[in-house]
Order: C-alpha cells, then structure tokens, then sequence
C-alpha cells in the first residue's frame, strides 16, 4: 500500500501576528473551513510556490481579513519546525494600521483583539501554529527580542492531530528538545 500524503504535509506556512498595544488580533476558525472549526488563530497561511514566507503572510492577511500591509512595516518574528507535518511556520509582526479595518472572509467567523496572558491559560483552544508561537510572542511583546532564551521557548514542539490509527492526540507541549539549549543557558 502506497503511503498517503496528508494534507498540508511538508508545506510551508506564514502568520501575520498585528499588535495594537498589548493586545493582538486573532481569528476564529469558522465551520466552512472544516479545520480546528472554533480555535482562535493568528490570520494567516500557506506559503505558494515563488513567494517569500513574508510575501505570503501579508497575502493571507489580504485575504483573509481584508487589508494589505506594506512590507516594510512587517518585522520577521520567528521560523519554527512543523513537526506535526514537516516543513516550516514562519511568523511575522506588525503594528496596527490606524487605518485597519477587518473584513473577514469564510475561513473567520469572528476576529478579536486579546492579551497574549488570555492566550497562554487556554492553548487548547488554540490551533497548534498559534500554540506553538505563544512563547516567542510572549517573550517579543515583553521587550526579549531575539534572544537565544526566547527562541528556545518558542520552539517548545506542540504536537497534536490525528495519529496513525484514526484516534485523536491531546496537544502536548514538551521540553525534550530543548533541554540541551536551557542547559547550555544556565551555565
């Protein structure tokens, strides 16, 4: 039997996290989508073939929430391993437009403006690239940017869909990789 490729295996994704003080937009997954149906996400998506992940991510955000950022005004925040389906999250941040305005297509139902403390004490109503982004978020928004400690947070692996024999996984968030970096942080 041949092996399956499962949908979004090996992809590339982009999110475009927007700050407006220390709140930031998210998105609620709508029943049309058919995928994490109800789970707050950063607006964001694939990466198609011939653009750049930051191209990507102000394309997404244009389509899915009706404004179209400059690029200059978009600041890397992230790359991080899928490793649920292999490929790359990357994750951008801009600062609220005066002039934003939402206008959201099917794939959001609602959109909303929360605290990354309101984020944190619900990961699992999350999806897992918004989950697996929380603690670089967190440590950019508390003024830690680029740092070896933020990333190794960041990279926290959040592991969750469906497994091999059809049954569902928690989300679990696990230090196992990172060890060796907290280690080699504490000395």
């Amino acid at each position: 039997m041949a092996d399956k490729k499962k949908p979004f295996e090996g992809m590339q994704g982009a999110w475009l996290l927007v700050r407006d003080g220390d709140k930031l937009l998210v998105g609620r997954r709508s029943p049309t989508t058919k995928l994490d149906v109800g789970k707050l996400n950063w607006i964001g998506g694939g990466v198609d073939k011939g653009e750049t992940p930051q191209q990507a991510a102000i394309r997404e955000f244009e389509e899915e929430a009706g404004y179209s950022f400059k690029p200059e005004s978009v600041e890397h925040l992230i790359s991080i391993d899928n490793v649920v389906q292999g490929g790359k999250c990357h994750f951008f941040i801009a600062d609220k437009p005066e002039d934003l305005t939402i206008k959201l297509n099917d794939e959001h139902d609602q959109s909303k403006w929360v605290g990354i403390d309101e984020l944190l004490k619900d990961p699992m109503g999350l999806n897992w690239p918004t989950a697996a982004s929380l603690g670089a978020v967190a440590h950019y928004l508390a003024g830690d940017k680029k740092t070896e400690a933020s990333l190794v947070i960041a990279t926290l692996r959040v592991t969750a869909g469906v497994s091999e024999n059809g049954k569902k996984r928690v989300p679990q968030l696990t230090l196992r990789h990172q060890m060796p970096l907290l280690r080699k942080l504490n000395k």
